[in-house]
């Protein structure tokens, strides 16, 4: 997810040069916490419940090969007499997901890797870059970001499993990413989230878990950051997260779309 937000701040003297993206990872100006508690962690994402698996050993034999048992798995949770899985624009681990059988597509394929990598399929995340997909969520346009499964079968290919198949094309670019790497596309969207919800610290603390603890190069995160400040009237902060995010990502054009509103506001029409 990423904010596209436009909005009036007061002027500061700060300017955004003066700041480092350790300062606005530390979040000195917003007046909270270090850390807020209870906060979903690394090991949580991709954990296996119980109940997920006892759902494995009925539906699973793994004794089949690598296609059989993807394909077995594949017709589990799709077939809605076992199980059923209905979108939300909520994000959750992967137990979570299961246990309420709702979630977004970043929901859906953590959940699937973490089951797959349990009855032993290589599943890795995959970032796809889809057409733009906005929705307008209370006071702000956001971007959502499509992440889905590839399965590596070996000598038998590759398999891609996406929840919401009818929208996929191959044709679309796609990426493996690391566990870290989606592991900062979750806590961005709980920051999201969060910060939707008014819980400051704990949206300041999603995205230092998104940047500083799994992917600093996430862009996305730094440009959400922005707005976290700009909500509360920090621009030289704001200004300076956008900076960091189109230094690390040229082209994230919510980044810069969100610097340029905030010159406009401040009535700098040449930058």
């Amino acid at each position: 997810m990423a904010f596209a937000l436009g909005c009036t701040t007061a002027s500061e003297s700060l300017e955004a040069s003066e700041l480092t993206p350790d300062e606005l990872l530390a979040g000195t100006a917003l007046g909270v916490a270090q850390e807020s508690p209870g906060l979903v962690d690394d090991e949580e994402v991709l954990a296996v419940s119980e109940e997920m698996r006892t759902f494995l050993g009925a539906s699973i034999d793994r004794r089949g090969s690598e296609f059989v048992r993807l394909h077995q798995l594949i017709l589990a949770i799709i077939n809605k007499g076992t199980f059923g899985l209905e979108y939300d624009e909520k994000t959750r681990t992967a137990s979570e997901t299961f246990r309420l059988r709702h979630g977004n597509c970043l929901s859906f394929s953590t959940m699937f890797i973490a089951m797959a990598r349990e009855v032993g399929l290589k599943a890795l995340y995959q970032e796809v870059d889809i057409p733009p997909d906005w929705t307008y969520r209370d006071d702000a346009f956001v971007l959502n970001r499509h992440v889905n499964v590839l399965i590596d079968l070996g000598a038998e290919g590759e398999k891609v499993v996406d929840f919401n198949i009818d929208d996929f094309r191959t044709s679309y670019d796609r990426r493996t990413i690391s566990d870290q790497r989606a592991f900062a596309h979750y806590y961005n969207n709980m920051g999201v989230e969060r910060m939707q919800a008014g819980d400051t610290a704990a949206s300041l603390s999603y995205f230092r878990k998104a940047l500083a603890e799994n992917d600093r190069q996430f862009s996305p995160a730094w440009a959400n950051l922005g707005i976290l400040y700009l909500r509360h009237g920090h621009s030289a902060h704001a200004e300076a997260a956008f900076l960091e995010a189109l230094k690390v990502n040229p082209d994230d054009y919510v980044a810069m779309s969100n610097l340029a509103r905030l010159y406009e506001d401040r009535g700098d029409s040449a930058r």
